[in-house]
């Protein structure tokens, strides 16, 4: 074993021991935004789920599925959660706690999601950006019929404008393998419309940033965050040339020690094209505390062992 191997198998050994003892909850495991005590997070959770699914031991495997029955209990009637149990209406968190559903339930013995996943599934179809009728007339007469047929991708919240993030979560937990048989028609139809949004939304040079590429007739910057998220999303579309510039861009990062988050994120997206990351691997280990944290935020800190497990193991629940 190399020791770059050796070091990374240390890191994910501090980081699921981190993991384990901040799960939290009575009748099931639950994560929340920090260790302290605070409400059950719809977010922390699926990562985190997500993250220990990646380990083959016993303990990890058992808290993953634990975690995913909290998820399982907390889905709303509509088949979507909220950003915690019992918060109200449902949010872009069900596109977390969907892709975590979907991915551990292939790992275990038997399926027992599969009819909340259905459910799921039908929620974020119908939770897509939809313009207000007054906006859409006002299209209609400035730009006509066709331009009512917009790309069109995810909002943060039902009353939001759709944008990058909440989007590239959605593609993410729509495109893991084995998607259900019903409504194929309607889900890949949404899948081509998001991909469309973001690729149309890409930035001058490359990239994205959260939202619009140009604001007011001025180009807009990309981030590194946003577009590692990005181009996670685009796998299906790898031989679109925003892609590849999106890739470039993501990659001149590669000497500025960020944050844990856009570092995690970047190694994702770049292991998911095979591109080199090995410098955002050298940053994120050297952030990792020494009880396995890479951060007080358990959701960075699960995305940072997804991210170090991806390098390591050349596989990730997030790539397809």
């Amino acid at each position: 074993m190399s020791d770059i191997q050796e070091n990374l198998s240390k890191a994910l050994n501090r980081s699921k021991s981190y993991l384990l003892a901040a799960a939290r909850g009575d009748k099931a495991l639950f994560l929340t935004y920090a260790k302290e005590k605070q409400d059950p997070s719809t977010e922390a959770s699926a990562w985190t789920a997500l993250a220990l699914s990646t380990y083959e031991d016993e303990a990890a495997l058992q808290a993953a599925f634990a975690i995913k029955q909290f998820l399982l209990d907390s889905q709303n009637q509509d088949g979507g959660w909220s950003t915690k149990p019992g918060a109200g209406r449902s949010d872009w968190t069900s596109a977390p706690a969907l892709m975590s559903l979907r991915a551990i339930d292939q790992i275990q013995n038997k399926s027992t999601a599969k009819q909340n996943i259905n459910f799921a599934f039908e929620y974020l179809l119908d939770s897509r950006y939809f313009a207000k009728p007054a906006t859409r007339l006002v299209t209609l007469v400035a730009k006509g019929s066709g331009a009512l047929n917009k790309d069109r991708g995810w909002p943060w919240d039902p009353d939001c404008f759709h944008w990058i993030e909440p989007t590239a979560y959605a593609l993410l937990a729509l495109n893991i393998p084995k998607r259900p048989e019903r409504n194929r028609v309607a889900i890949e139809h949404a899948l081509g419309k998001a991909e469309d949004f973001i690729l149309d939304h890409a930035c001058k040079g490359g990239g994205w940033n959260h939202g619009n590429d140009i604001t007011l007739g001025a180009p807009l910057p990309a981030y590194r965050l946003t577009t590692a998220e990005a181009l996670l999303a685009l796998q299906a579309r790898k031989k679109e040339a925003k892609v590849e510039t999106g890739l470039e861009y993501l990659q001149s990062w590669a000497s500025q020690d960020t944050s844990s988050l856009s570092l995690a994120m970047s190694i994702l997206a770049l292991s998911a094209y095979g591109r080199d990351c090995r410098q955002e691997v050298q940053f994120l280990m050297a952030r990792q505390e020494s009880d396995g944290n890479f951060t007080a935020n358990i959701t960075t800190t699960a995305l940072s062992t997804l991210a170090l497990a991806a390098y390591l193991q050349k596989r990730s629940p997030l790539f397809f």
